[in-house]
């Protein structure tokens, strides 16, 4: 593997920890925000909680195809 692919593969490590990150957070404000009685505010940090775990999982698959290339 190129050393880019190699640089590649370690950004996308970052950004799948880093986004999986947010994703809880957003999940996690949405609950207070719930609690708060403000149901509004918890649907829209839940949809970006549920926007975020699929760039995550976009992400992913990208790992996954960068690695299968490299064997």
């Amino acid at each position: 593997m190129s050393q880019e692919m190699e640089r590649l593969k370690k950004l996308l490590e970052h950004w799948i920890e880093h986004n999986s990150s947010h994703a809880q957070n957003y999940k996690e404000w949405a609950g207070k925000a719930q609690d708060d009685k403000r149901p509004n505010v918890a649907f829209e940090l839940n949809q970006v909680a549920e926007l975020t775990d699929k760039i995550t999982h976009h992400f992913q698959r990208a790992k996954e195809l960068l690695e299968e290339r490299g064997k």
